[in-house]
């Protein structure tokens, strides 16, 4: 899932990336909130479960929201995504390379959001 998000918002001409973003930004105000990152989700990865979904809304939320605002800028998802768009001999590359902050640590559980604060 996170391999197909990184195919809207990193692997594409930068042109590209701002359309599909402006696509999902329904409102106009320049980041995406939650509803409009869970329309973007449904979008790019049809058929994902409610629980795949909160999960994937936690994860994005909790390491791409760097400004820490509740929204995401298209900035912050292309920063988010890169690591997902790498060709495979890049992405192996990458993986012997010291974590970035933006990884989660493999040992801590990923909280998700109360099921009733995302408009699914």
């Amino acid at each position: 899932a996170l391999q197909a998000l990184a195919g809207v918002f990193v692997a594409q001409p930068l042109a590209t990336v701002a359309a599909s973003f402006a696509r999902f930004d329904t409102d106009g105000s320049g980041c995406l909130d939650s509803t409009e990152l869970c329309a973007c989700i449904r979008e790019v990865v049809p058929g994902v479960k409610d629980e795949e979904l909160r999960l994937l809304v936690a994860y994005i939320e909790m390491f791409g929201d760097t400004a820490q605002d509740g929204r995401l800028s298209s900035d912050e998802l292309v920063a988010l995504f890169r690591p997902f768009g790498l060709p495979a001999a890049a992405n192996a590359a990458a993986t012997l390379s010291p974590p970035s902050p933006l990884s989660p640590p493999e040992h801590s559980p990923l909280p998700l959001p109360p099921a009733s604060t995302l408009r699914l």
